[in-house]
């Protein structure tokens, strides 16, 4: 934009029109870097619009996540609750009201329609019970009325108690009237099989003083027959594992062998 000339006659009317083009032309500058820069402003703001938003969804999101974890977690530690209380199990059995009126399972397993008993539930019932070698019978000591029952493979009981004692001078001892008058008086304890056919139990019988000795006695589950056998006393007895010798007998910590005929080997 060149100057326009002094001599000119319209000098003055182009120095103003000059003076107009040059204020035009810097407010257009003005206006131009104003937009440039407010047209930055207004990305950035739409970008931190649009920053403040995706937080906003992430936050959203990780929450949802979080409730949703929560909510799972709660369901498994319901799931894990359920499963830490008692299951009765799926196992076939048979059931079985003691005396004192706590009920037990007989459980069995079945295998190619060959039944064989396993053990008692709730295993922390106390009862004491043994099985034997085939797996075809199982002894429970009833503990409220000391009686032993024998069960077998199709739950069939058959009171195998020792009812009664006869003294040498045929004084009859009942079972029954002793536990009345002495209810810590030990008549059946620990029945443990030593065949198929036959099973030991300790008992103070046959005597009913207050010593803490006690005997080894056993039965033949067929028969129903008790036999007294006296080598075997002391203060402290125990059952251990059946063996070609028999069963291992523990008396005050000396090992004895028991056969189901009575034979007796150290």
């Amino acid at each position: 934009m060149g100057k326009p000339s002094i001599f000119s006659r319209d000098y003055e009317k182009a120095k103003k029109k000059r003076k107009r083009k040059i204020a035009a032309a810097i407010i257009l500058i003005i206006l131009l870097t104003f937009g440039v820069v407010f047209s930055n402003d207004v990305k950035v703001w739409a970008n931190k619009n649009l920053n403040i938003k995706s937080s906003l969804n992430i936050f959203k999101k990780k929450d949802k996540d979080e409730k949703v974890k929560d909510k799972d977690t709660n369901k498994t530690k319901t799931e894990n609750k359920e499963q830490t209380k008692p299951q009765v199990p799926e196992e076939k059995g048979y059931a079985v009201t003691l005396s004192g009126g706590n009920q037990i399972k007989l459980v069995y397993e079945e295998v190619n329609n060959d039944k064989k008993f396993k053990y008692v539930w709730p295993e922390t019932s106390g009862v004491a019970y043994t099985i034997n070698p085939s797996g075809k019978n199982i002894i429970i000591l009833d503990d409220k009325n000391q009686n032993l029952i024998c069960y077998d493979i199709n739950g069939n009981p058959t009171d195998i108690t020792k009812k009664e004692y006869i003294s040498d001078s045929k004084q009859v001892f009942s079972k029954d009237s002793v536990l009345a008058n002495k209810p810590n008086y030990i008549w059946h304890s620990l029945p443990k099989f030593i065949d198929d056919d036959n099973a030991a139990y300790a008992t103070q019988l046959p005597w009913f003083n207050d010593e803490a000795t006690k005997y080894v006695w056993n039965v033949n589950i067929k028969t129903i027959e008790h036999s007294f056998r006296g080598k075997l006393s002391g203060e402290k007895i125990t059952f251990g594992e059946i063996s070609e010798k028999g069963l291992k007998v523990s008396i005050n910590e000396k090992i004895y062998y028991l056969k189901g005929n009575g034979e007796i080997l150290e």
